[in-house]
């Protein structure tokens, strides 16, 4: 390959002294003189147009370092070429570095992709495999030991306990319910009774048979009138109590005619509350 031979002296003493004096754009000045066969020079250490064009331009970036580092005019163009050499140099190493780190990153993840594949396979990850040194094969054949005798049977055996008999089950015993009584309500005496223009009272008697009995008072309806009543309690078997049930007349009631309520009870039961009115 040739070098660079057409120039003049006079271009060189002016290239190192734009470099000595750190003038603007002596980079710029460099590449259009010397750019074409230093580009070549790199593509043939590198083998690669791209990486030979970055090495040229990292070499002519060197030349910033300072005015003690520029050779004399009629040493610049060995100086440009060994700049250059030395870049493709760093390139090339810069490369097989990467290439190493790629290879053993490759072979971290080939290992580690295929430990998981035997652990998704066959459920743990596979053993290392250890190196044995094959033994020599030994003179005289081992006797081969006699087969051990079944255990025999459970139920021929006499060293086992005999089961224990698995002990029975209480028979639950089935208590009688407690018996529950029901509401007797008789409401004689809270029908066929006059009302005044007062508040007049009749009692409901309540009566539990066949048993104790919790009662409440559930709900009261009125026709025409207003009947007031209210209370809860608990009856053992054959007990009574009275519930007093307050009647307030209206003004309907004195036009004439039957007035009538409910009073409604808890467990079960009703009472019709029945009342006339004196006429006006």
């Amino acid at each position: 390959m040739s070098r660079h031979s057409a120039q003049t002296p006079s271009e060189d003493v002016r290239i190192v002294e734009a470099l000595r004096d750190r003038r603007p754009g002596v980079g710029g000045q460099i590449y259009s003189v010397y750019g074409p066969e230093l580009v070549e020079y790199a593509e043939v250490l590198l083998g690669d147009h791209d990486r030979a064009v970055e090495a040229v331009r990292s070499a002519v970036l060197m030349l910033r370092d300072g005015p003690e580092l520029v050779p004399p005019p009629e040493a610049l163009q060995e100086w440009l070429y060994g700049l250059v050499r030395h870049q493709c140099r760093e390139a090339q190493g810069r490369g097989r570095r990467r290439m190493v780190i790629a290879g053993v990153g490759a072979g971290v993840a080939l290992t580690v992709g295929m430990l998981m594949l035997f652990e998704v396979t066959y459920g743990t990850v596979a053993p290392p495999m250890a190196m044995h040194t094959p033994l020599p094969p030994s003179a005289e054949p081992t006797p081969s030991l006699p087969p051990l005798p079944a255990p025999p049977p459970p139920e021929q055996r006499d060293d086992l306990p005999a089961p224990s008999p698995s002990p029975s089950k209480p028979e639950k015993r089935h208590e009688p319910a407690a018996l529950k009584g029901r509401l007797l309500v008789d409401d004689a005496l809270c029908q066929a009774f006059r009302v005044s223009a007062f508040p007049s009272a009749c009692d409901i008697r309540l009566t539990a048979k066949g048993g104790p009995v919790t009662w409440s008072v559930s709900a009261v309806r009125s026709v025409s009138g207003q009947i007031a009543t209210g209370g809860d309690g608990k009856l053992d078997a054959g007990e009574s109590v009275s519930v007093p049930v307050t009647v307030r007349p209206t003004f309907l009631c004195h036009l004439g005619g039957s007035i009538s309520g409910t009073v409604t009870f808890a467990p079960g039961g009703t009472a019709d509350i029945i009342y006339t009115c004196p006429g006006l």
